[in-house]
């Protein structure tokens, strides 16, 4: 297993799981094909399978894992979240919340909360929601878009940044 700071951030005592976003990238639905007991579908329309975001809770030792983390440098494509809730009750505030309905366009729209360029603004579109999403996770991670080798952190707090290993970026 990796011994970077990744690795060490995200393999503790409480659950970490990652999101990865097979509409970004091709390598997530067919690993979810291969791995299908381990890869949970977001979207509750089975149609949109090959374009949905996937949840995989991370082990140590472990090949899924050690895979999600070799690719996670310069992935658009992946966040992870940190909760100490029951997995079922993380999995449903997870799929409630990749969905929400646009009063004026007076349907639902889908929000890519797990994609490291959207987090920050769907954080903010939550509003009021976002201390029931806060509830659920104790914090959740995404690469930072502008900055090479820095990872965000978000909890109810706010945003911190953590550098991650310069030399071999995670």
């Amino acid at each position: 297993m990796y011994k970077t700071k990744l690795a060490k951030t995200l393999l503790t005592d409480t659950d970490s799981y990652a999101i990865l976003d097979a509409a970004s990238s091709d390598a997530v639905y067919s690993k979810a094909l291969f791995e299908h007991e381990r890869f949970e579908v977001l979207f509750d329309e089975e149609e949109l399978e090959t374009v949905s975001p996937y949840l995989v809770k991370l082990e140590k030792d472990d090949e899924v894992t050690e895979w999600i983390l070799k690719n996670y440098e310069g992935a658009d494509w992946m966040s992870f979240v940190q909760s100490s809730k029951p997995y079922d009750e993380l999995l449903e505030i997870l799929k409630e919340f990749t969905k929400m309905y646009d009063e004026e366009e007076q349907h639902d729209v889908y929000i890519r909360y797990w994609d490291p360029r959207a987090l920050e603004v769907c954080l903010d579109i939550f509003g009021e929601e976002k201390t029931k999403w806060f509830e659920s996770i104790d914090v959740m991670y995404a690469r930072d878009t502008l900055e090479e080798n820095v990872l965000l952190k978000f909890t109810p707090k706010g945003k911190e940044s953590m550098v991650l290993n310069e030399e071999a970026g995670v």
